[in-house]
């Protein structure tokens, strides 16, 4: 390929070397930096961030047996929002789904509705009450065997979802609407 004249005679007056621009060099960073160098951080970061969530406030159990028929069935697989780490015991309601250590059977968990919350106890029911073994027959659980509430289905899929954990008041009797008499029905 020829070369134009003026890069001939500057390669002439330059002892037979053509004329270059210098252009410096971006000094490059000692680690890749990219969209995936980005892109793993951050799913590493969230991966960290789900490991600690699981070890330090959340547990997963999994329902054995009917005692909790019709609310949970044997099978169903719960989310546990534990108590924080040296917290104590957790915060537990009347109405809510709790998972207690078995205070007969040593490293049994049961998944049971609180029926009510004392100073040092709870006392732990199960919706069926012919096939539970509950707070009936052991009688209340000292508070620091409770684990922490169940208030998330993740199994199976076709019931996930939010736990409906505190019973419902007492359904009210409808109003009398106006120029309703009283007993007229």
């Amino acid at each position: 390929m020829p070369s134009s004249p003026d890069r001939r005679g500057a390669a002439a007056a330059t002892g037979g070397v053509p004329d270059t621009t210098f252009r410096p060099r971006t000094a490059r960073p000692p680690y890749p930096v990219g969209r995936g160098a980005l892109v793993g951080s951050s799913l590493l970061a969230s991966a960290a961030g789900v490991l600690a969530w699981r070890a330090l406030c959340a547990k997963r159990v999994e329902v054995e047996g009917t005692s909790m028929l019709p609310t949970l069935a044997p099978g169903d697989r719960l989310l546990v929002a534990r108590r924080p780490f040296g917290q104590g015991a957790p915060r537990l309601a009347p109405g809510d789904l709790a998972v207690v250590q078995d205070p007969e059977v040593a490293g049994r968990l049961l998944v049971k509705r609180v029926g009510s919350v004392e100073q040092e106890s709870v006392v732990v029911l199960g919706d069926n009450p012919a096939a539970s073994r509950d707070s009936r027959s052991f009688g209340p659980v000292p508070r620091e065997l409770a684990l922490g509430r169940a208030w998330y289905r993740y199994a199976p899929a076709r019931s996930a979802g939010r736990l409906r954990t505190r019973q419902a008041a007492a359904p009210r009797a409808p109003r009398a609407r106006r120029g309703d008499k009283a007993g007229s029905r």
